[in-house]
């Protein structure tokens, strides 16, 4: 792995806004019990919008995935974009 490439996405999202983020997991976890993270957080909150994108733009397919041009080509599965379960899959 190229020593640059971190394991982690270095989106910047303003610092008011990582506390609203980081409070709404901390009451969740305390109302519910249910541990989260922030970044799983913001990957639950990306993916609705997203499936909006597919059902609008490409006829409910998800959109491939474009990877940082400098990134290697590594097969870490780790790396790889998740896709989200569709609509159907969620509901069964």
């Amino acid at each position: 792995m190229n020593s640059r490439r971190r394991r982690y996405s270095t989106f910047n999202v303003a610092k008011g806004q990582r506390a609203w983020v980081r409070g709404a997991v901390r009451k969740v976890t305390e109302v519910s019990g249910r541990t989260s993270t922030s970044a799983q957080f913001i990957q639950d909150a990306s993916t609705a919008p997203l499936r909006s994108l597919w059902d609008d733009y490409n006829e409910g397919r998800p959109i491939p995935p474009i990877y940082d041009e400098d990134e290697d080509d590594d097969d870490d599965e780790e790396d790889q974009a998740p896709t989200p379960p569709t609509r159907d899959e969620e509901v069964g």
